[in-house]
């Protein structure tokens, strides 16, 4: 049994009161295709950012999408906090038509804290 490979991006996050915090993120990589099974769309991308050092710190409770891609479940971080909100809607938007992706649901910071309020957007 052959064992996960994961690319690892540092993302520029935007928490949600307002400061941003570099979060460490790593995807799982197809081994059909040589790419991650969530997509990294443009606007993810764009949050990227290039360090030579390790990260401490969570990435417990991040803004995200849980998806369902090739039958399989994924989060996938959304960098851009709901000040906002149009760009953080098309990241959304670009993950959620990327190919592949069969469903998703958003969930907010306070939700993923155990905040039952809707985060629906």
């Amino acid at each position: 049994m052959s064992s996960a490979i994961y690319k690892s991006i540092v993302l520029l996050y935007g928490n949600d009161d307002g400061s941003t915090s570099l979060r460490h993120v790593e995807y799982e990589i197809n081994p059909d295709t040589g790419l991650t099974y969530v997509p990294l769309t443009p606007l993810v991308l764009a949050r990227s950012v290039a360090i030579a050092s390790e990260l401490e710190g969570t990435n417990i409770n991040l803004r995200c999408l849980n998806l369902v891609i090739s039958g399989r479940e994924f989060k996938a971080v959304i960098p851009y906090n709901p000040a906002n909100l149009t760009t953080l809607k098309a990241c959304i938007r670009e993950i959620l038509n990327s190919p592949g992706v069969i469903a998703g649901r958003y969930l907010g910071e306070s939700e993923n804290n155990g905040d039952t309020a809707n985060n629906n957007l």
